[in-house]
């Protein structure tokens, strides 16, 4: 499969929730936070528009405060401040319904098998993604993939 791969954009380091969502014998690392959410998130009664309507917005609460602290202890250029807009609108404006249909989608994607990494050299680092990777955690299918 890699040698038809002439090229990959990721948007985001989290391709399904096992990149964010521990096996149950695993104690260290993660996120607790979106860890727990996510959990309420997959095991929300798909019928039930109240049960998802509570689960996302509580979500959408916890990932505002996480992702605002951050950005708090930085000092934001006009562009920064662009795309936090932007994510901000996105986490706003995306319906519970919306939310929900996603981390079915991520929840429900099954990885492909591979017999190598992703990038061939040893080290070999995706630009903007190292960042991100902290949210990942070490079982996530995803960050073996990129090492």
């Amino acid at each position: 499969m890699h040698e038809n791969v002439r090229g990959l954009i990721l948007v985001s380091p989290v391709i399904t929730t096992d990149d964010l969502i521990r096996p149950v014998d695993q104690k260290r690392d993660g996120v607790r936070i979106l860890e727990s959410n996510l959990k309420k998130i997959v095991a929300a009664d798909p019928d039930n528009d109240a049960d998802i309507s509570k689960h996302i917005e509580r979500s959408r609460r916890c990932f505002q405060a996480l992702f605002n602290a951050g950005a708090e202890n930085r000092t934001l250029s006009v562009r920064h401040l662009a795309i936090r807009k932007k994510i901000n609108d996105v986490i706003e404006y995306t319906s519970a319904r919306g939310g929900f249909e996603r981390v079915v989608a991520l929840s429900d994607f099954r990885f492909p098998l591979f017999s190598r990494t992703l990038f061939s050299r040893p080290g070999a680092d995706a630009v903007g993604l190292k960042t991100n990777l902290i949210i990942l955690v070490p079982s996530s299918p995803t960050l073996k993939l990129i090492q």
